[in-house]
This record gives C-alpha cells, structure tokens and sequence, in this order.
C-alpha cells in the first residue's frame, strides 16, 4: 500500500468500521492466545524460519519467545485494542506507525530474512483468528470479514508485508508449509516446552494447524495416537 493511499485509508468513513471488524474477530473466549498460539506453532514447525537471527541473538532460539508478552502487546498496539490511551486507534495513530516501522527496519536485518518470510508470517497472524473460529464453529459476518481483511492488508503493509486476497492467503500459505514443514532441533525443544507451559492454549489450537504443521508437532511430542495434553483434536 503507498503512503497516499494509507493516509487515505486511515481517514476514510469506513475506517472506523474496518476496526471494530478487527475487534469482532480476535474477541472472544481465549480467541488471542489461541490464536497467537497457532501463529507460533506454525513457525516451530518450519526450520527455514527458526533458522533466521536477529544480528544481536545467540544461536538458539530465546526461551522468552515461550510467552510472547513483548509480540503480544505489539499485535495489541497494531490491531487497535489495546489498554494503552497513548496508543488507541490503531494504523491511524503515529505512535502505531512508527513503532510498525521500526520493528519492519529491525526485521530486515535479521541473518537469513527473506520477503517471503516476511509475507508468510504476516499472512499467518491476519489468517490465525479466522482459521481458529472456522475450526471452533464462530462464524462471523461477511462485512466484518471484509473489513477485517482491508485493515489486516493496511497493517501489515507498514511491516513491509504483502497480504493479497483472504482466498490467496491461505492457498500460498499453505503451499508454503507444504513446502517447507519439518522439525529442527531448535522446535523440537520449543514445542515440548510450550506444550508443558500452555497445554490448554496448545491443545486449542493444534486442531486448527494446517496438516503438515500439526504433523510435526506430532512427531515433535511423540503422540503416534494424535492427542495432545489436556484436550482431544477433532
């Protein structure tokens, strides 16, 4: 999205619409923390990604991604329900955009990052609320899907990330996990150790998984019977 068709984006009539379509669709009964755990499953499962490092990180990967507390508040920040006064309206707030630019600038120096990376991660966080609800039965209606999708394709363009259409999303980043699914040292320790520390966040949102994701976390935790702790997978 260029910069004149943000701004006015942000200053249109629908925008404010657009936002509480964000809202209808990550609210709900632990619908966050589901979510935010099948965008962190699916990256445990692919190594091209656990193998990309920030210039300042050590080789393994930080236990502190187990909690995610510093993404958390940023995605809360980005999609406009956040606690925060200082950081209230979402994309349209300068605090907002620049925060989104400065973590873009960051990510582009990571060690291995390519514009591939970038769009899959950013399509799996639009598509996780939308895959978790299809897969617990809530649905939503066609106009805050929309609206959701237009805001989620505004917000990730100021991470540097191409969104495309809802029905293109989910096809490539599918083909992508196809593609590219395995297990590396790295996520197999991480998995075992999310699945320890949020078993019921993790069993709510492995059933969700694309296939071959959920394969891994399989393999990854040992389960020949297909369960996962503290909740059967439908």
């Amino acid at each position: 999205m260029r910069i004149h068709d943000f701004e006015d984006y942000t200053r249109s009539p629908g925008y404010e619409s657009d936002l509480a379509a964000v809202r209808a669709v990550w609210s709900g009964q632990d619908l966050l923390e589901t979510a935010g755990t099948f965008v962190f499953l699916t990256y445990l499962t692919l190594p091209a990604l656990t193998a990309v490092r920030a210039p300042y990180a050590r080789d393994a990967l930080a236990r502190s991604t187990l909690d995610g507390a510093a993404e958390r508040v940023f995605l809360l920040r980005l999609l406009g329900f956040t606690d925060e006064r200082a950081w209230y309206g979402g994309v349209r707030n300068a605090k907002v955009r620049e925060l989104a630019g400065l973590i873009a600038r960051r990510h582009a120096e990571f060690r291995g990052i390519q514009q591939d990376y970038l769009d899959f991660i950013a399509t799996v966080i639009a598509l996780a609320p939308l895959l978790v609800r299809l897969e617990t039965d809530q649905p939503l209606k066609p106009s805050d899907l929309r609206g959701y999708w237009r805001y989620s394709a505004a917000a990730m363009a100021l991470m540097r990330a191409r969104l495309g259409s809802k029905r293109e999303a989910e096809h490539k980043c599918r083909a992508f996990v196809d593609e590219n699914a395995g297990l590396s040292p790295d996520g197999a320790v991480m998995l075992a150790a999310f699945a320890a520390r949020h078993p019921r966040h993790f069993a709510a949102a492995v059933p969700a998984l694309f296939p071959r994701s959920r394969s891994v976390v399989f393999t990854a935790l040992g389960e020949a019977n297909d369960r996962v702790p503290e909740g059967p997978l439908r």
